[in-house]
């Protein structure tokens, strides 16, 4: 670090004294003319092979409390008004100095016995540019030197940190809208979204799971919907049934159509109907229908008269001489009525 020894008149050169840790003192400093030097490190200055060289100060050189002031000794440059460099040590060989306005006088410990690491002058106050020091300070952005301190412009993809010392990584897997149906993967300064195949959606978990299509009923409006991994199909209902939003349901054919088993009644049966027919008629095989019975077919109806079928049942027409029984199923000896009759 550098610093700025102003040398003041006075009758005689008095050295600071031995203070720890420096205090502030109740006398004024007498305000005069000075040309700022740099201050040497005690480290520095106790170096028992040291060598003048520009940008330090020599071991004579010392702070003065009165009006006189000792003339600075060959070698050493003048500080400029606005900023000057040193090299200190090779962990930090750069520091930065930045002149300040003058505050009240300090009285710094003894050099030659004080395990301070700097002298520190009065006029002169030192701001380290971590920027400068230590390149990778912000890591993932810009470091930007403040007059107190440093800040850090982040690039896309991180933030400051809690302390706002450095960029750190943005998880943008935290937000809800980062990966819409998919599994978002947080990367280095970024993120990348992985997707299921087609029919396939991703879980909480990471996982692919099969969409269930036929869940919208729009998917098959007219069929039977059937849900297949990753896909679906279609299938046309059975006979007797009718599809409705992906479903197949029975139809009540005794209710569609009142014209059905005509001659007996009509049954409904899941994706079907029966008929039971009445006395005249029979069942065809597939019992869907009733058909009238041509009982005259048989031989033994309308014994001395003739047969005549009709729709559900059939009627005797007698011969001469007979006539048709109260059932009228046959055809009875007409009888004589003179036998009958009372003379």
């Amino acid at each position: 670090m550098g610093y700025t020894v102003p040398v003041l008149r006075g009758p005689a050169p008095v050295r600071p004294f031995t203070v720890q840790p420096p205090v502030r003192a109740t006398l004024q400093a007498v305000i005069t003319k000075v040309d700022p030097v740099e201050a040497l490190s005690v480290s520095q200055r106790n170096a028992p092979d040291h060598k003048e060289r520009e940008g330090f100060a020599t071991t004579d050189q010392y702070l003065g409390t009165g009006v006189d002031k000792r003339p600075v000794d060959k070698g050493q440059p003048q500080l400029s008004s606005g900023i000057s460099t040193i090299n200190l040590d090779s962990r930090y060989p750069v520091v930065v100095e930045k002149s300040s306005p003058p505050v009240p006088v300090e009285i710094a410990p003894d050099v030659s016995k004080s395990s301070a690491s700097q002298v520190i002058a009065p006029t002169q106050v030192t701001e380290v540019n971590e920027c400068v020091v230590d390149p990778d300070i912000c890591g993932e952005g810009f470091c930007v030197n403040l007059p107190i301190g440093y800040m850090c412009v982040c690039q896309e993809g991180y933030k400051q940190n809690n302390n706002q010392t450095k960029c750190v990584d943005v998880n943008e897997c935290l937000r809800p809208d980062a990966c819409p149906d998919g599994l978002c993967i947080n990367t280095v300064g970024s993120f990348r979204c992985e997707y299921c195949d087609s029919g396939f959606l991703m879980n909480r978990r990471g996982q692919c799971e099969d969409i269930d299509e036929c869940l919208t009923s729009t998917t098959c409006p007219y069929d039977r919907c059937v849900n297949n991994p990753g896909s679906y199909a279609c299938i046309p209902c059975p006979e007797g049934y009718r599809g409705f939003n992906g479903r197949c349901f029975d139809i009540n054919e005794c209710q569609e159509d009142p014209s059905l088993c005509a001659g007996g009644d009509c049954s409904n049966l899941e994706g079907s109907y029966m008929c039971t027919c009445r006395t005249g008629y029979e069942s065809t095989s597939d019992s869907k229908q009733c058909i009238d019975i041509d009982e005259c077919r048989l031989g033994n109806l309308c014994l001395n008269g003739k047969c005549h079928n009709i729709e559900g049942s059939f009627v005797c027409s007698c011969n001469s001489g007979y006539q048709l029984s109260p059932a009228s199923d046959k055809c009875d000896v007409l009888q004589d009525p003179c036998i009958y009759s009372i003379v």
